[in-house]
């Protein structure tokens, strides 16, 4: 069995069947020019959105024979961004990169733009649950930790601050980044 296949049956078994996926090109910016696109894929690929119910995140893998394109964890405070008729791209604050996608049409950007979208507010959704206070026991679920209700404002403030740099950061990337044109039509 080839490694690509291994890998996806690996994916497959961790987190069961995508939930969406397209097929396109996959590039990411150069680390360091920061202005040009390099494509990791050398053909159109799928490119898959996951849940992964034991961690409780949202995932978009892209996998071309044993080599991983994309292996990104959808945030809340992330941003699509349509550059062009078919190419849009998103920056990964936590692989340190800026992943782009291009269409053959029109129709599957507008897919892809839906599909990322939705899985966006369903992170939000999961975020917004786990920080709630639980008012019967006075206290916070962070990290599979209950934290006394003392501890409470520690956490609330931890999770400010993070999302805080979180958005900071994807708000310096999109604008450093917002006005570059896709790669060449395809």
């Amino acid at each position: 069995m080839a490694l690509g296949s291994l890998i996806w049956s690996f994916i497959c078994y961790k987190m069961g069947e995508p939930i969406f996926s397209i097929e396109a090109h996959v590039f990411q910016i150069d680390p360091d020019t920061k202005k040009n696109w390099i494509s990791s894929s050398s053909q159109a690929v799928s490119v898959s959105f996951y849940h992964d119910s034991n961690r409780q995140i949202y995932r978009i893998i892209s996998i071309e024979g044993s080599k991983i394109l994309i292996n990104c964890t959808i945030i809340p405070s992330m941003i699509f961004i349509k550059t062009s008729k078919k190419f849009g791209q998103w920056s990964d604050a936590i692989a340190n990169t800026i992943y782009g996608v291009g269409f053959s049409e029109e129709q599957s950007l507008d897919k892809f733009t839906e599909a990322f979208n939705n899985m966006k507010a369903a992170a939000s959704r999961i975020t917004q649950e786990g920080n709630e206070v639980n008012e019967r026991s006075g206290s916070l679920a962070v990290n599979e930790k209950i934290l006394p209700q003392d501890d409470l404002h520690i956490t609330k403030h931890f999770n400010q601050v993070s999302l805080f740099l979180s958005f900071r950061q994807n708000y310096f990337d999109l604008f450093d980044y917002k006005l570059r044109p896709g790669p060449p039509s395809f």
